[in-house]
């Protein structure tokens, strides 16, 4: 084996410059801006919608119409925005924590000078949280069938025989204390790794990477199960009667392949700065080949979902494609191939060859590209089932997103100055900096 010279790498902290905060600020407050027109737009197409319906049930009595229930209101297009916006950050947060943790405990070198960027993900999830709470109280009525009145008493003429089975898990404990418990949890192991890494840069030695990789194993044990059951109350069970036991992987495959390439973005983002010096083609090329993979990943889980509904061809199976197909006046055709093309097909044939992997730019459009079509991804797992024919593409859909990405990006950057900007005294820092795939 050859010898490998170390390098002395020297302390360094990134600073954030006027200009990008400035730039930041300017995002986050057009997004706002974006997003309270969008809204007063979104009321005042509900009020237009109401009204028309009114006047059709008053010329239609002799026919017949009644006045029942038309659909969703106004507001569950503001709650389902929120929730889409909220969960989908909060997945790419919780996915720095994650990555994390699996090279802890794959006991992996070549990512650990990149590890400060991860870390600084986790630092977003108090406030992912907070929105999730806020969704959670304000927009359960809105969004969520099973949390409507009497569904669940049998003697109540809005009953669901359906739904009452699965009260078990659809009730207000579940929802109100044990997912933001978990979510709670997932911050907490991130505040838990965060100050092993700080504790090793100040002390030194191993001890406190030892206490990484030994907790490295309960998060994933942990994070495995939890995700699972915030996937299953905050997203699938806004479609209440229809179920897939794949559904908390497909989640996980977009927190995955879209937190691989924000993190890309970072680093790329970091690396133009002028920090990270020691950041080369292999590293780039490493984190090209993990969004290639996990882009073929997600696909898999995708058409293994729909596959064997469609094979299947059951009526409570089937429902789910079917609004987002056929349903809904077939609004969400376009929607659901053009995901196919973001999501899977871009990226495979973007990042097929080895120099597409190892070039800055195109990784910077390839990544913008999975991060849009994953961000349609969960639009689609959401608006169909939550709003229906009400959903849309307006200002509101415009701002929401923007207004997140400006605030996510500023707090990962914020917690990314207060640490150096990569793990001096890691253990694995040389394997990192000599980091070398050959040809």
């Amino acid at each position: 084996m050859a010898h490998v010279e170390t390098e002395h790498l020297t302390e360094e902290r990134y600073s954030m410059t006027s200009k990008t905060r400035n730039i930041l600020f300017a995002v986050i407050g057009i997004g706002l801006i974006l997003t309270i027109i969008g809204i007063f737009q979104v009321k005042g197409a509900g009020a237009e919608h109401a009204a028309e319906h009114a006047a059709l049930v008053s010329n239609g009595h002799e026919a017949g119409l009644t006045a029942e229930h038309h659909g969703p209101s106004w507001t569950a297009r503001v709650w389902a925005n929120l929730l889409l916006n909220s969960w989908y950050t909060l997945i790419i947060a919780v996915c720095g924590v994650f990555f994390i943790a699996v090279n802890y405990a794959a006991n992996a070198g070549w990512a650990s000078g990149l590890k400060r960027i991860p870390e600084s993900f986790g630092a977003y999830l108090p406030i992912g949280l907070l929105f999730i709470l806020i969704v959670i109280i304000g927009g359960k009525q809105d969004l969520y069938h099973w949390a409507h009145d009497g569904i669940m008493d049998p003697d109540s003429p809005n009953f669901d025989a359906v739904l009452k089975t699965k009260e078990w898990f659809l009730n207000p404990v579940f929802y109100y204390v044990v997912i933001p418990g978990i979510l709670l949890a997932f911050f907490l192991f991130h505040r838990m790794f965060r100050k092993f890494s700080l504790n090793e840069d100040r002390i030194g030695g191993v001890k406190f990477f030892n206490k990484s990789v030994a907790w490295s194993g309960p998060f994933i044990f942990i994070f495995a199960f939890g995700f699972s059951l915030c996937a299953w109350m905050l997203i699938m069970s806004i479609d209440s009667h229809w179920f897939s036991t794949i559904y908390s992987i497909y989640n996980f495959a977009i927190s995955f392949v879209a937190g691989l390439a924000a993190m890309t973005m970072f680093a790329l983002f970091l690396k133009g700065q002028g920090y990270l010096s020691f950041i080369n083609k292999e590293h780039i090329h490493d984190l090209g080949k993990f969004m290639f993979a996990f882009s073929i990943f997600w696909t898999y889980i995708w058409i293994s979902q729909y596959l064997l509904i469609w094979y299947a061809n059951l009526p409570e199976e089937t429902e789910y494609f079917y609004k987002r197909l056929d349903g809904n006046g077939g609004q969400f055709q376009f929607q659901f191939w053009l995901n196919l093309f973001l999501c899977f097909g871009f990226p495979f044939l973007g990042l097929m060859t080895r120099n597409a992997k190892r070039n800055t730019t195109w990784l910077y459009i390839v990544g913008t590209i999975i991060l849009v079509g994953h961000w349609n991804d969960v639009y689609l797992m959401i608006m169909p089932g939550a709003v229906g024919e009400m959903a849309g593409l307006g200002l509101l859909e415009l701002g929401m997103p923007v207004f997140f990405a400006g605030l996510f990006i500023y707090v990962v950057l914020q917690a990314f100055e207060k640490a150096p900007t990569f793990p001096l005294q890691h253990p694995y820092l040389q394997e990192s900096v000599h980091h070398d795939v050959g040809p």
